[in-house]
């Protein structure tokens, strides 16, 4: 009988070894059913965003194809307050989305939209506090660092913050970088942006370094964006942004690798990155600093690179002609409105 008590229970080895099973399962399935749950909240805020675009499409119909205004626009839909939940936020944000601006007022068949609805934001995740998307910071990207949008005609997606201008939201103001002429080099200002070419001697050896005029519209922690083109591919240069305090640069430059057929990326004082693509005259350059001082590079709207090194202090532009006859031209920023 003794010899039956003694295998009756579990000895310390075998209670380690289950309370170990459990822990390891317990750790697999946690991340897994918390994916779950949000996938989860997922459907369910994208269901609202569909319901909430149906509804902006039959009051429109309702009143003479025109969009509610931006002020009146949630009173206009009379929706029940659980559809302004988005359950990834919680009961407490009671307006879960937000609705676009850009679309207030303005008729369903309006010249602005030119025709491409599927690619115009109506309603987002809203950020705490926000009702209207002004800009594109309204915005939360709380589903897996996406935000889920319904879009003028219906469909609903999730977006990443790059994308959000793109789709209307956010308006960005275009204005040409300023520059003043001098014996090293000449600026022509047009609207499209500003033309800098390399005309006279380098400031020492063979390096001739260009710093536009004061920039006083880009605050500190906002976003802005430079793009330009290059006009002489077979020429080095360098273009960018620099922030004043503390010192920092972003930029493109064509001087490294040496053979002047592929692009680089520098950042004060070194290269973090050689893009395998060539490049030619037509392609679109823009660096973007976004409002927590990331900064992204993209060759004709396309990100190749994100940057580890961010600030958001104050900022002008750079251009660096290694080269008489070194030109950039459509050099402008934008800043958000």
């Amino acid at each position: 009988m003794s010899r039956f008590s003694r295998n009756a229970g579990f000895t310390l080895v075998e209670l380690l070894v289950v309370i170990s099973i459990i822990a390891v399962l317990t750790a697999i399935l946690i991340p897994v059913l918390a994916k779950a749950r949000e996938s989860g909240r997922t459907a369910t805020c994208i269901s609202n965003q569909r319901q909430i675009a149906a509804a902006l499409s039959m009051w429109a119909q309702d009143n003479d194809e025109m969009l509610p205004p931006a002020d009146t626009a949630w009173q206009n839909l009379e929706l029940t307050p659980k559809l302004l939940v988005c359950p990834t936020a919680g009961k407490k944000l009671r307006y879960g989305y937000v609705y676009n601006a850009f679309l207030a007022d303005k008729p369903l068949g309006d010249e602005s939209f030119e025709g491409n609805e599927a690619h115009i934001i109506a309603f987002a995740d809203a950020v705490p506090g926000k009702t209207v998307a002004f800009k594109r910071a309204d915005v939360a990207l709380r589903h897996n660092g996406k935000a889920i949008a319904a879009f003028l005609d219906g469909h609903v997606q999730k977006v990443v913050y790059g994308q959000l201008s793109g789709y209307h939201v956010g308006t960005l103001v275009y204005k040409p970088v300023p520059f003043t002429s001098d014996s090293r080099y000449t600026a022509i200002m047009k609207p499209e942006g500003t033309t800098i070419t390399r005309v006279g001697p380098p400031d020492y050896n063979w390096v001739t370094h260009i710093t536009s005029d004061p920039i006083t519209d880009v605050p500190e922690g906002s976003f802005c964006r430079l793009e330009f083109q290059v006009n002489t591919p077979e020429l080095p240069f360098a273009c960018g942004i620099i922030h004043l305090m503390p010192q920092m640069g972003h930029g493109f430059t064509n001087h490294w690798p040496e053979y002047n057929t592929r692009i680089s990326l520098w950042e004060w004082a070194d290269y973090v990155y050689h893009a395998p693509e060539h490049y030619n005259t037509r392609s679109l350059y823009a660096i973007e600093r976004q409002p927590d001082g990331t900064v992204q590079y993209l060759v004709d709207e396309r990100v190749i690179y994100t940057s580890q090194s961010s600030t958001t202090a104050p900022l002008n532009f750079h251009f660096n002609g290694y080269r008489i006859g070194s030109e950039v031209r459509n050099m402008r920023y934008a800043v958000e409105q």
